[in-house]
């Protein structure tokens, strides 16, 4: 596995890490984490599993999720003793920029962390060359060759009926003159444009309830409850995020009940997602009767000409149960900067 890689992963796992302990925190339950002599007898839940290829049915209890680290898929939450369809962690292949700053991870408390310094990339295209200068001015005509020697004199011609001979031959052309001096070069072409910027730092939103105070959904039909704007992310820019959403539930929530999320942009972005659903019981000494919906969001927004675009995540009733199952949700978003948009 390449440097590249496992700096990728390394920082994919510390994300989840940190999404999943943020998620515990906010639902009051525990983690429990794997190590090489087995787990930790606690709650078996909110822990991230790693290795290659595809996970056993064996490996892991209800609740965890797995990173294969050749693949970079995500798998999981594990129910009923099955590991679900993976999720790439993968997202598109960004234009190649020029050589970045060292990269900086910005924690939740505020702090920043070197990263390690990356190899160095890979040589750019040649940029399209500049429009050919004018043509210079002509040079100055070089001076008139040196006249030719006469030609001898023809011989004498016989007599006419006048009495004069014929005129001689022509004598031979001289030689040419010397070449005059070169003309001044001409000015040189504009400069190429200058290529596309390379990846940024990672940005760490804590979701708030767009209508302030704690952030709940309560309908007896199917509703929406969306967040605070957040990202203030810069006009012709390509990003990639993943968001973490945790609805705790005061009661079981019922079979029929159904719920989705969606994430939108303002300022004419272009947003594209996709969504994990996974829902469960969790059990710890603050919250012994405690149910959790957990939604993992990753995809992608394309910034218009507009500074200052903001995300926003909705979070979905789709059959009106909400209203007699209280609730509290709460989130919080990755995003990165990967390009930008010419």
């Amino acid at each position: 596995m390449s440097l590249t890689s496992r700096n990728h992963l390394h920082l994919v796992a510390r994300l989840l890490a940190t999404a999943l302990i943020a998620v515990a925190t906010c639902v009051g339950g525990s983690i429990s984490i794997a190590s090489a002599s087995g787990r930790l007898l606690a709650a078996p839940i909110n822990t991230v599993l790693n290795g290659t290829g595809a996970p056993a049915a064996s490996l892991g209890s209800n609740g965890d999720f797995y990173i294969d680290k050749k693949s970079f898929n995500m798998y999981g939450p594990k129910a009923n003793g099955h590991w679900p369809l993976p999720v790439s962690l993968r997202g598109p292949i960004g234009l190649m920029g020029p050589v970045g700053l060292s990269g900086k991870v910005v924690t939740a408390a505020g702090g920043v962390i070197a990263g390690e310094r990356g190899a160095t990339g890979a040589k750019g295209e040649t940029g399209t060359a500049g429009p050919s200068g004018p043509s210079g001015t002509p040079g100055a005509v070089g001076p008139i060759g040196l006249t030719g020697a006469p030609g001898s004199a023809g011989p004498a011609g016989s007599p006419g009926s006048s009495g004069a001979g014929s005129p001689g031959a022509t004598g031979a052309t001289g030689a040419t003159g010397a070449t005059g001096p070169v003309g001044p070069v001409g000015p040189t072409g504009p400069a190429g444009a200058t290529g596309a910027s390379g990846s940024s730092s990672i940005q760490v939103v804590d979701l708030l309830s767009s209508a302030g105070g704690a952030w709940t959904i309560s309908s007896s039909s199917p509703a929406k409850s969306a967040s605070a704007g957040f990202g203030n992310l810069e006009a012709n820019k390509s990003y990639q995020f993943t968001i973490y959403l945790t609805d705790r539930l005061a009661a079981v929530l019922d079979n029929a009940a159904a719920s989705s999320v969606e994430v939108t942009g303002d300022n004419s972005a272009s947003v594209q997602f996709n969504s994990v659903y996974a829902y469960g019981k969790v059990s710890s000494p603050s919250f012994a009767n405690a149910y959790t919906i957990s939604e993992v969001i990753t995809g992608t927004v394309v910034t218009g000409s507009a500074s200052a675009t903001n995300l926003t995540v909705k979070f979905i009733d789709g059959t009106g149960w909400s209203s007699f199952n209280a609730n509290t949700l709460a989130g919080r978003a990755y995003i990165q900067q990967v390009g930008s948009v010419s």
